[in-house]
């Protein structure tokens, strides 16, 4: 089965397997290095392609793995240096909550190493190895492309969620505002999707959609008086004279505005904007009549039958 996955998640999993950041002064002494990244995720339909790209690191040892990020929602614990070897655990508490394991593997001019990620959509794994390069550069600069990176992820989500409280909206699918999680959390959206369900086209679209249960979702979501909405929505839709909600919707007032615009007229004496209406409803009103007059004959020979039981005749 395939398997979305928030690409939010995947640049939060780039992150972590980015160097960490230097101090937050404007310039730091560094030197160049180079890191290859592969992401797997169990149940993805197509594999991620790897990842390298260069980093400047400070001058000195490495004093913290990739995970440290000082200026995010991912704390590293637990940091353990055995000879060549480093081993931490890293947990996120953000939007996207996860928590893992990793471990580096030093040798002189370079270093492998490994991720596991745990989090709700599944686990995932990352393999990492790097190269220093020994090009001169600021490492200061790794937490302003860190940021800016952040930053990027940030408004890629929120115009994700933008689209899809909107396609909510548009749609009345009113589910997406239910859950814990909610798919939107938009309260802005959420009191337009309740606005647009007490409107002619609004309701419409939530008596439609009965593969969600929209209706049934929206009155709880929305604390809709059903009866109350119908009714006023026909008396509102007879006033407009409007043919395409009566009458699917309003019998009652159907019958009040055929009554006005098709009683007694023939087809070409109907006003033309009326005419597919009065129509409808004729051929609405002749089935019921055949259906009443079957009723009828039923009823009629039961009682024959009934009483040619008794009476033996």
């Amino acid at each position: 089965m395939s398997r979305f996955v928030d690409p939010t998640i995947l640049a939060l999993a780039a992150l972590l397997l980015a160097p960490a950041a230097a101090s937050a002064a404007e310039t730091e002494p560094g030197e160049e290095w180079e890191q290859t990244t592969q992401m797997e995720m169990k149940g993805l339909p197509f594999a991620m392609p790897a990842t390298t790209w260069k980093f400047c690191k400070p001058l000195g040892d490495w004093n913290d793995p990739p995970a440290a990020r000082k200026d995010s929602d991912c704390k590293t614990t637990e940091v353990k240096r055995d000879g060549n070897t480093m081993r931490w655990k890293v947990v996120c508490t953000g939007k996207e909550k996860m928590e893992g394991e990793g471990e580096m593997t030093f040798a002189g001019q370079s270093y492998t190493g490994s991720m596991q990620m745990h989090m709700a959509q599944g686990d995932m794994s990352m393999k990492m190895s790097g190269k220093r390069l020994g090009k001169p550069c600021d490492a200061a600069k790794v937490k302003r492309d860190v940021a800016a990176l952040q930053q990027k992820a940030e408004q890629q989500q929120q115009q994700g969620q933008a689209l899809t409280c909107q396609n909510a909206v548009d749609t009345m699918a009113a589910a997406a505002f239910t859950g814990e999680p909610p798919l939107c959390r938009d309260a802005v959206k959420r009191d337009e999707l309740c606005a647009r369900a007490r409107t002619p086209a609004g309701f419409a679209q939530l008596k439609q959609r009965t593969y969600d249960n929209a209706l049934e979702v929206a009155t709880r979501l929305c604390k809709l008086d059903v009866k109350r909405i119908e009714a006023g929505l026909c008396d509102d839709a007879l006033k407009a004279k409007d043919v395409g909600y009566l009458g699917p919707h309003c019998p009652e007032q159907s019958k009040v505005l055929a009554k006005a615009e098709c009683a007694g007229r023939s087809y070409s004496g109907v006003t033309a904007g009326y005419r597919d209406f009065c129509t409808k409803y004729a051929a609405d009103e002749l089935v019921k009549e055949e259906a009443k007059q079957k009723g009828k004959d039923a009823a009629a020979e039961k009682g024959k039958k009934l009483l040619k039981g008794v009476l033996g005749f």
